[in-house]
C-alpha cells in the first residue's frame, strides 16, 4: 500500500492510493479529491453548531496542536 498527496499548492490536493496485490502483482490505484478544513474554519463549524469547550491536539497523548503536527485531533461538547 503506497499513499501520495498531490498538487497541494492550491484550495484542493489529491489523495493517491496504490495497492500492490502479492499473489498476481495486479494493482489498483485510487485517486481522490480532498479540500483541507483548516483548524479555524473547524472551529467556527463546530460553534454554529452548538459545541463548546473545543480543543485541539497534535497527537492521542493530548500534546498540543501545531502547524507540524497530524493528524488534528478535536475534542469537543455538546449539551
Amino acid at each position: 500500500f503506497e499513499r501520495f498527496y498531490e498538487g497541494t499548492e492550491s484550495e484542493h490536493f489529491d489523495f493517491v492510493t496504490y495497492l500492490t496485490i502479492k499473489e498476481d502483482q495486479s494493482a489498483l490505484k485510487n485517486r481522490i479529491k480532498l479540500y483541507p478544513l483548516k483548524k479555524e474554519q473547524l472551529t467556527t463549524l463546530l460553534e454554529q453548531s452548538g459545541f463548546t469547550n473545543i480543543n485541539f491536539y497534535g497527537d492521542f497523548e493530548k500534546n498540543p496542536f501545531n502547524k507540524d503536527a497530524l493528524p488534528l485531533l478535536v475534542k469537543a461538547e455538546k449539551q
